[in-house]
């Protein structure tokens, strides 16, 4: 069967996460709200604070984050503070590191894969659980025009694996689901395309240095770019 339409997700799939927060950026931010914090501690703390916000007690306290910008500052802020070292000053930094467009970058065969589906005359639509406007991070990359909709949590008040962002997507693009793939990352959320009878594409785990993500494999694998 054609594939007409490619959902992805963002953070893993299309942007790197890996290089988000580092020493430098998140001491430029703490340095903007009126704090000193030296690169090599900054690097410490941010870590510190990516590694509690993925543990058990830390996704308690984000549990609402997607839904909406400003329950996505709170949760995060919230749940930096509980880090040893940071005060609520350095966790408003943070999540102003975490959120710039400027710190997310593709992958290095994102451009190549989305160009190739506009050639191939593919709509493209990003479905994302975030708390902050992605938009910004494709344009800085030049690839705001390779994107045909988007459908984030955070504009929505609903997330994934919840079958309503995908609908959203769908409606957004006049998409059938039975001509349709997301590619993701992250068993859990993205698979709950399948629900509204989307096809999935899982990538396997990211690459720990700059290189290319693999989206190129998954979605021949899917037939959807010639070989």
């Amino acid at each position: 069967m054609t594939i007409e339409t490619v959902l992805f997700d963002f953070s893993g799939t299309l942007f790197d996460p890996a290089r988000v927060v580092d020493g430098p950026a998140f001491a430029a931010c703490a340095k903007r709200r009126g704090r000193e914090l030296a690169e090599s501690r900054a690097h410490t703390l941010g870590h510190r604070i990516l590694e509690y916000g993925e543990s058990p007690a830390g996704l308690r306290e984000r549990v609402r984050c997607d839904l909406s910008a400003a329950e996505h500052r709170a949760g995060w802020v919230a749940t930096a503070v509980l880090v040893p070292g940071v005060d609520p000053v350095l966790a408003e930094a943070f999540h102003d590191c975490i959120t710039d467009p400027a710190r997310w970058r593709p992958y290095q065969d994102t451009g190549p894969v989305l160009r190739a589906l506009r050639d191939d005359g593919v709509r493209v639509g990003v479905v994302s659980n975030c708390g902050w406007d992605l938009r910004g991070s494709f344009e800085r990359a030049g690839l705001a025009d390779l994107v045909d909709a988007y459908a984030l949590s955070f504009e929505h008040g609903c997330a994934k694996p919840g079958p309503e962002l995908f609908r959203v997507a769908l409606d957004a693009l006049a998409a059938d689901p039975a001509r349709t793939v997301m590619v993701g990352d992250d068993a859990r959320t993205d698979s709950g395309a399948l629900s509204v009878g989307i096809a999935v594409r899982l990538l396997p785990a990211a690459p720990s240095h700059p290189a290319p993500r693999g989206l190129g494999r998954v979605l021949s694998a899917a037939t959807l770019l010639r070989e």
